[in-house]
């Protein structure tokens, strides 16, 4: 209830109220997690008044408390190897699903890349239904690998009806249990795309495939000022955030275009800039025709379950595009000139 009404008084306008509850939450909750987001929560409102160095030393001390250890490494090799083996054997390295679907897209990014913005855009579409982050592209991945204890073996392995059978679940719960209609395309929002295009390729045959990438320098402190999951642990440094951020650039697009994966890249900045080509050009792919009502996402009713879900509430905006100016200072200057040339 504390949290709700220092959201209340933010939203009125009353930021300095709302600091002052949340910074007594952050020192004074014994809940771990009300904590967590109470720090993250004045994060933002710090940002908000600009205070940059104090938004970044209240990120930086709570991923020091409650983000947890993880190996960045084992995401790379993962990676790699997927991309090494999809480069020699192209589509032949996966079985495939014996029925190809229809009217199936998923939207692929790293978390803060714009996949809300562009879902709640489509959703707005006559012939589009958003159906936010599902846990269908995870399961799917994992039942491949138990195949063969990993990846990319498993998709090598797997028999066909398994495929049959995942997919077969996927499509009842998309059409029946969501009730997305036949003649309407489903837009599933899955935030990793690291092994998961690999298993749609294999379950979903004849799903499209939309990869969302953004500035990688704003990727990276808008994921480093946000509340993700503590569980993933890549999101507490700087260091491994610009790593996912490097993996994902350079092995992702190998693994789409070498399995030859109907796919379609657009970047968040075009998208804010210049809505009407970019928005026409992803509906072009989907056989649809532009609808004005997909320029105003901002007019959506759809609940998002994201940490996007006050952006895609205004309407369409470039505000964000060079945020990380603000705290260049605080990146370590040698790291991030290694970003910048592997990661335009």
């Amino acid at each position: 209830m504390q949290l709700l009404r220092a959201r209340l008084w933010r939203a009125q306008g009353d930021l300095e109220e709302a600091a002052s509850l949340l910074q007594l939450l952050r020192t004074g909750s014994d809940a771990g997690r009300v904590r967590r987001q109470a720090s993250f929560e004045l994060a933002a409102i710090e940002d908000q008044r600009r205070n940059y160095a104090t938004a970044w030393a209240i990120a930086a001390e709570e991923h020091q408390r409650s983000t947890l250890p993880y190996s960045i490494e084992l995401q790379e090799q993962s990676l790699r190897l997927t991309a090494e083996s999809a480069r020699r054997s192209g589509p032949a390295l996966i079985r495939q699903a014996s029925r190809r679907v229809e009217q199936t897209a998923f939207l692929m990014g790293l978390p803060r890349s714009g996949t809300s913005l562009l879902e709640q855009m489509l959703d707005q579409h006559g012939r589009v239904s958003g159906i936010g982050e599902t846990a269908f592209p995870g399961r799917m991945a994992d039942a491949i690998a138990a195949e063969e204890r990993g990846w990319p073996s498993g998709a090598q392995r797997v028999p066909i009806s398994c495929l049959n059978g995942l997919q077969d679940a996927y499509n009842e719960f998309v059409r029946l249990e969501l009730e997305v209609p036949l003649d309407h395309w489903s837009v599933d929002k899955t935030v990793f795309p690291m092994t998961q295009p690999l298993a749609i390729a294999c379950v979903l045959p004849g799903a499209t495939m939309i990869r969302m990438i953004r500035d990688p320098f704003d990727t990276l402190v808008s994921i480093f000022l946000a509340n993700m999951e503590p569980s993933w642990g890549w999101t507490g440094s700087v260091e491994s955030i610009l790593r996912m951020i490097y993996s994902e650039r350079m092995f992702v697009p190998i693994i789409l275009e070498s399995l030859e994966i109907p796919h379609l890249q657009v970047e968040y900045e075009s998208l804010v800039k210049q809505p009407r080509p970019v928005l026409t050009t992803v509906l072009k792919t989907m056989g649809l025709p532009l609808e004005e009502a997909c320029l105003h996402p901002e007019r959506n009713q759809r609940v998002v379950m994201t940490l996007s879900h006050d952006q895609v509430r205004q309407a369409i905006h470039a505000d964000s595009i060079g945020r990380w100016q603000n705290y260049a200072e605080f990146l370590p200057k040698a790291l991030f000139a290694d970003a910048a040339d592997t990661c335009p």
